[in-house]
């Protein structure tokens, strides 16, 4: 069986088609990617050893702004947008056609509608997995074709008209993530004595969040720590948090030199370690092995991408949202506010970030290890780790139903 996926662009899309694919490649699947060649999809898979072909397609602005100049950028970017639709088109077309797949699956987003569109006329099975909360305009208007919608949040029914064939299966993650867990609630080790803060702004970076650690940092030194348990009482003295920092590839330079008066350490150019007063900080431009960084963290800090919510959740862990603002229909938005809702985060809107801010939030939620404890445990409570299984038993599902049918 042969299994097509249309997922890139970004992480967000890329990463659940790897674990569902990864899944169906158990089941003795042959896997076929989708992607663009803008994004991180030709790198990374292959790596994973999946093959690749290419649409040219973008997706098209929603601009609230409507100065004559932002109005007129974003009325020819969406007007090129239309001309690349109607070229993945003609692309999808030739793919299916030469590739004949015995089933199509989109992972949300602009890069899924051509494909599933025309696999629909084609009469192949058809999924689509939606990771946001609120359910995309290609997910939308595709929910009234395809055979099977798989939404990642209960919540999400709402936004869609149709009813039927519509399962809550989650979100795809790696099997590493999925896997993951966080150390002891209370540990009496050394261990306690350091608490590890994991901030990232996706797969690319964050440029508002880095400045933000950075101006950051003397606010954390200055405030003194008073952290205790009902088992152990931590001396201000001996308390100290350790951050670990992924830049993005684009800003992993400039970040090093800022850091340059706190350094310790400089280990070789993919990581660097330096130290400020009691904290240590870890500076990454990407880190492959997420699952670690996640086993490592007592607080994630971090963008509210379907993605990474997904993946903090199936670890159950307490996190500080900062939602990109510029994100297409809210996206980040509204998963943010999803999650602050059940207590499993707290959020900063990115036009409220300072250093000062992020500082006092970070260093209020370490204080109160009840409160990590809860939000940890409410986080949890959402996750589907097994989200990939679950969604690659429905694809082998689909295509032995229409084999039956046929």
């Amino acid at each position: 069986m042969k299994v097509l996926i249309a997922a890139g662009g970004t992480g967000g899309h890329l990463f659940p088609g790897i674990a569902l694919a990864r899944e169906l490649r158990k089941n003795g699947c042959d896997l076929l990617f989708i992607g663009t060649s803008r994004g991180m999809e030709r790198e990374v898979l292959d790596q994973e050893g999946f093959p690749l072909r290419t649409l040219s397609i973008r997706g098209f602005r929603r601009s609230e702004d409507w100065k004559i100049g932002r109005a007129m950028k974003s009325l020819i970017f969406n007007l090129q947008s239309g001309i690349l639709l109607l070229l993945s088109l003609v692309q999808s077309l030739w793919v299916l056609l030469r590739e004949r797949p015995h089933v199509a699956v989109g992972m949300g987003g602009s890069l899924s509608f051509p494909i599933l569109f025309l696999a629909w006329l084609l009469r192949k099975p058809t999924l689509i997995s939606e990771q946001n909360f609120l359910p995309g305009q290609a997910t939308q208007i595709l929910s009234f074709f395809i055979d099977e919608i798989h939404l990642s949040f209960e919540g999400s029914r709402s936004f869609l008209r149709r009813k039927k064939r519509v399962f809550v299966s989650g979100n795809p993650i790696r099997r590493e993530i999925a896997e993951s867990s966080i150390h002891p609630e209370l540990d009496s080790g050394p261990a306690s004595r350091i608490k590890t803060v994991f901030i990232f702004g996706g797969s690319r970076g964050a440029r508002s969040i880095n400045r933000a650690f950075l101006e950051s940092l003397p606010f954390i030194q200055n405030r003194e720590m008073d952290i205790r348990s009902s088992e152990i009482n931590i001396s201000r003295s001996a308390f100290g948090i350790r951050f670990i920092l992924q830049t993005g590839k684009g800003e992993f330079r400039e970040i090093k030199e800022r850091l340059k008066n706190y350094k310790m350490q400089d280990s070789d150019l993919q990581s660097s370690i330096f130290k400020y007063s009691n904290l240590q900080i870890n500076v990454y431009p990407f880190i492959q092995d997420m699952a670690r960084a996640y086993r490592e963290a007592d607080l994630v800090v971090s963008r509210s991408g379907a993605t990474t919510c997904a993946e903090i959740t199936a670890v159950g862990l307490p996190v500080l949202l900062i939602p990109y603002p510029y994100a297409t229909e809210g996206h980040q938005k509204a998963n943010a506010q999803f999650l602050k809702e059940r207590g499993a985060a707290e959020v900063i809107q990115n036009g409220e970030l300072t250093g000062e801010r992020l500082a006092n939030t970070i260093l209020t939620l370490l204080q109160d290890e009840n409160r990590l404890q809860e939000m940890g445990r409410r986080s949890k409570s959402l996750g589907r780790p097994d989200a990939a299984q679950r969604i690659a038993e429905r694809v082998v599902k689909l295509l032995n139903s229409r084999i039956v049918e046929s």
